[in-house]
């Protein structure tokens, strides 16, 4: 993955990807006025610059287009909140980050009660390749429910149903046992497995996401990062270049 050849980019993920601070606090420099571009504030997060052309300060101090970009996965616990800080005081995902750089930004949702494989990033551009619906990045499964699954409600999952919000089918299903399956789906509806089991009368017990993309959940303990590897960002670099 060579991040570094992009010019054009995200005045925000430009500034992130060189200082320490977390995308909070340079958003908080951003629109104060503390953030420069060719000697004028720019206050607007979503500006785009160059990074090869354009000259920006932050508060008078020159960044010198030293991107440095981190790639990490991480394993969700159940009952941690998949944001970076919660006003409520309840487990999110800041609480595990004591060890990783505080640039990082969470891609791929999870509901509180599910745990599994996230990726951390500062490169916006594979954030949004793994996470927009029209990329359709796979994710996989393992999903536990509180009594048997009968074979006509197994079948309809890859066929097909309705939900409040439109049709779900799954890409597959593979049984694991009679009350456990492993489902691959390409889409990120919130909480779309968990609401397809109730449809046919079931509650999901444990949900468990095994991969995202080529990026797999392995023997990686919960609340623990990874740094991804060269093979895994080789793999990554692909989904980039389908955009």
């Amino acid at each position: 993955m060579q991040p570094s050849k992009k010019t054009s980019i995200r005045l925000e993920e430009f500034v992130t990807a060189q200082l320490s601070q977390s995308r909070r606090e340079v958003v908080d420099l951003i629109i104060t006025g503390k953030v420069n571009v060719n000697g004028n504030p720019v206050r607007d997060i979503s500006s785009m610059i160059d990074s090869d052309r354009d000259v920006v300060h932050v508060d008078g101090e020159r960044l010198m287009n030293n991107l440095v970009y981190h790639y990490y996965k991480f394993h969700k616990p159940a009952g941690v909140i998949s944001t970076l800080d919660d006003p409520n005081g309840r487990n999110c995902l800041k609480d595990f980050m004591n060890n990783v750089p505080q640039s990082l930004a969470p891609v791929g949702r999870l509901d509180r009660d599910s745990e599994g494989v996230m990726i951390f990033t500062n490169n916006g551009q594979l954030a949004l390749a793994m996470s927009h619906p029209r990329y359709e990045v796979q994710k996989q499964y393992r999903v536990t429910l509180d009594k048997k699954l009968s074979q006509p409600h197994f079948d309809r999952l890859t066929s097909g149903c309705f939900l409040d919000d439109g049709p779900i089918v799954f890409d597959q299903v593979d049984w694991v046992s009679d009350v456990t399956v492993l489902v691959k789906i390409s889409e990120g509806r919130n909480r779309v497995i968990r609401r397809t089991f109730e449809l046919f009368g079931y509650r999901v017990k444990k949900l468990l996401r095994l991969s995202m993309g080529p990026i797999q959940l392995g023997k990686l303990g919960a609340g623990k990062f990874a740094k991804l590897t060269s093979g895994e960002l080789r793999q990554l670099d692909q989904i980039i270049k389908l955009r």
